[in-house]
C-alpha cells in the first residue's frame, strides 16, 4: 500500500517513516471540506483516493483502511508536510 501511495506522489519516505505530500494533503482538505459523507465508508474513501489518482481505485479494502488509519494518525500528530517534487 505504501508503494502505491509513493508511486502516485501521495507520500514521501523519510528517515523515521513516511509523510503525506503537500499536494495530497491539499487535495484531501479540499475534497473533505466539500463532502464529509464520502469519508464515512471505505467505498467512499476509495472514490476520494481515486479522484486523486485513478490507479488508487484498485486498493483493497484493507489497504484503504490502512490508509485511513495513517491519515488519522498523521493529521493528529504530525505537524510538517513533505513539499512536492523532491
Amino acid at each position: 500500500m505504501i508503494n502505491k501511495l509513493l508511486e502516485v506522489n501521495a507520500v514521501e519516505k523519510r528517515k523515521k517513516g513516511i509523510t503525506f505530500t503537500v499536494s495530497f494533503r491539499s487535495f484531501l482538505m479540499c475534497n473533505l471540506r466539500g463532502n464529509l459523507t464520502k469519508a464515512e465508508t471505505l467505498e467512499g474513501w476509495r472514490f476520494i483516493l481515486s479522484d486523486y489518482h485513478y490507479s488508487l481505485i484498485t486498493l483493497s479494502a484493507e489497504e484503504i483502511g490502512a490508509t485511513v488509519v495513517l491519515l488519522d494518525y498523521y493529521f493528529q500528530h504530525v505537524k510538517t508536510v513533505a513539499p512536492d517534487g523532491r
